[in-house]
């Protein structure tokens, strides 16, 4: 009897052993195969957000790439059409008015932005009442469009004073010349809109080839063209020119200031450099006046 009932109570045990095992695979095995397709799809969602944000950054990357490029094409597109104010009639108008008497200018170059002046003073050089002086002072005069970084260098007499034009800046404090109207303001740095708008109204106020040639013929008929060249590019010409004055005297400084503000007036045409040299015997000539400058012309 005894044995009997142990073994039905082993079988139960047997039963039950088996249905709680039952249960757990019944509820572990599911659960199991979730948590790894969790982890899988955690796994994948990972992945594929990696790979979203690495797109992103190709993507941003390529458009600050494309824009540092439209930005690059736009300054060189307006630096090829845009030309800066420039004041070289009036240093020479301002030359003429402050030179006393008492000292006599020799030489005036230009070159670019920088310009050099070269005199001597035949009286009381050095001296507290020299006449390089005033002469200086009224030169450097506040507001004018250059400065002078330094000093003039003297020597016996004989003095070299450097300066430094300053693109679009005011006329001459007095002078009813205004600023060119090409004067177009810079744009920031990353405005693509801006730098749109400065090209395309520095392209609309360049002359065309008809109408230069046409309006040159008003200052150009003491002038010898040395050399010309010229530049076809995509959106503009660049004619380029060295001009010599023909037999100039003297008395040819009227003309070839007023050849100055011509060109300095001129929309799309910058002075290069200029050369005047007085002649060494000190006669009433010239020993050289040249000028070089570039036109850029609307296609």
């Amino acid at each position: 009897m005894n044995a009997r009932r142990g073994r039905v109570r082993e079988r139960l045990h047997r039963r039950k052993v088996a249905w709680t095992f039952g249960l757990i695979l019944g509820i572990g095995v599911p659960a199991a195969i979730g948590y790894v397709r969790h982890r899988q799809a955690l796994q994948i969602g990972r992945l594929q957000q990696q790979s979203s944000d690495s797109a992103r950054e190709r993507e941003s990357m390529e458009a600050s790439l494309a824009l540092q490029k439209r930005i690059s094409d736009l300054r060189a597109a307006f630096g090829r059409a845009h030309a800066a104010s420039q004041p070289h009639y009036l240093l020479l108008a301002a030359l003429a008015k402050a030179t006393p008497t008492k000292i006599a200018l020799r030489e005036l170059s230009c070159d670019g932005d920088g310009f050099r002046i070269r005199g001597h003073v035949y009286e009381k050089a050095g001296r507290p009442d020299d006449p390089l002086i005033p002469f200086c002072r009224d030169m450097a005069m506040a507001g004018a469009p250059w400065r002078f970084p330094g000093a003039p260098e003297v020597a016996d007499g004989d003095f070299i004073w450097r300066g430094v034009f300053q693109p679009d800046s005011a006329a001459l404090p007095g002078s009813a010349e205004p600023n060119p109207p090409s004067a177009i303001a810079v744009p920031e740095p990353g405005n693509v809109a801006q730098w749109e708008r400065a090209v395309s109204a520095a392209r609309a106020q360049l002359p065309s080839r008809s109408d230069f040639d046409d309006g040159s013929q008003g200052w150009s008929r003491h002038w010898i063209v040395l050399a010309q060249s010229a530049d076809r590019l995509p959106d503009v010409e660049l004619r380029h020119y060295a001009l010599a004055y023909d037999h100039p005297s003297l008395g040819s400084w009227s003309d070839i200031v007023e050849t100055l503000r011509r060109l300095c007036a001129e929309n799309g045409v910058t002075v290069d450099s200029l050369a005047l040299a007085a002649a060494p015997d000190g006669s009433d000539a010239f020993a050289e006046a040249q000028i070089t400058l570039t036109a850029r012309l609307r296609l």
